[in-house]
């Protein structure tokens, strides 16, 4: 199993491990005010991967990109979810890997005979066409979920702070479908 992890920073603990201790911790917790000023329980990262994999597989439902994730077999609630169990998350991530080149590539060729700036390129394109805004938000989150991963095997904790909170906007979106 998945022992918990503990972090100290700045009179801080943050304390991360699977499911079912995570639960625990927080029913403790809000038994405790203390508790909740000092400690700060978080799920392990395998729940937090899979979570925002089921993120991405509820955007891409219905894009066809899902029926590529079918056909690798990574699917494993029901079709065309692209949900990933834990025996799948490697070839998932490799799968990331594919598409998020593929989408990058297609970006830089469109960008190509562009005479401005990248970043207003692709700040005019995202305004002008809804099709290429939700295109290039997969393109991030997938690069966000990879960055994730990055942070856990690197151990930096700089970095996974920084792709934790960018994935805030996949967690709790404004106007979500």
């Amino acid at each position: 199993g998945y022992s918990p992890s503990l972090t100290t920073s700045q009179g801080l603990t943050f304390i991360a491990s699977d499911q079912p201790l995570y639960a625990s911790q927080k029913i403790l917790a809000f038994q405790n005010p203390d508790l909740q000023r000092s400690i700060f329980s978080i799920l392990g990262p395998l729940h937090i991967e899979q979570v925002l994999l089921h993120i991405h597989g509820n955007l891409i439902r219905d894009t066809g990109l899902d029926k590529v994730m079918d056909v690798s077999f990574l699917t494993v609630e029901s079709p065309g979810t692209a949900t990933v169990s834990a025996a799948f998350i490697t070839r998932a991530r490799y799968l990331l890997q594919i598409i998020a080149v593929v989408l990058h590539s297609m970006i830089m060729d469109s960008y190509r005979d562009s005479e401005i700036n990248f970043n207003e390129w692709l700040k005019e394109r995202c305004n002008e066409n809804d099709n290429f805004f939700y295109w290039n938000m997969i393109l991030n989150l997938q690069l966000t979920i990879l960055l994730f991963v990055r942070s856990v095997r690197e151990r930096k904790l700089e970095l996974f702070r920084a792709v934790l909170a960018s994935t805030c906007k996949y967690f709790f979106p404004p106007h979500w479908p």
